[in-house]
């Protein structure tokens, strides 16, 4: 991941906080068409720089301005991730229960 499109899209938050993805890739010239993956990638690169982007649904990108700004966002994530152990744990379950090679 390029140092310079991190710098691009930390200077676009701090400019237009919030940004939605679909407005930042448009800027910067990323594609807007595959569920933002590219500007997802270089936000998680720019919060190993260091910086203390949030993201709120329907609301888009900005910097965390408290505590719980942040603790939301990480409940947020950790819905995700729970969400996606449930398909993980159904799909495993699923091809156990239908084959003799189980995971």
């Amino acid at each position: 991941m390029s140092k310079e499109k991190v710098d691009q899209i930390v200077n676009l938050i701090k400019k237009h906080q919030p940004i939605k993805a679909a407005e930042i890739a448009k800027i910067i010239g990323l594609s807007e068409d595959n569920n933002s993956v590219d500007t997802r990638a270089i936000i998680r690169e720019a919060l190993n720089y260091g910086h203390t982007i949030v993201s709120h649904t329907n609301q888009g990108y900005k910097f965390a301005e408290s505590k719980e700004d942040v603790l939301q966002n990480i409940k947020s994530l950790q819905s995700r991730i729970d969400a996606n152990q449930s398909r993980i744990d159904a799909l495993t379950r699923n091809w156990n229960s239908q084959s003799n090679d189980h995971i």
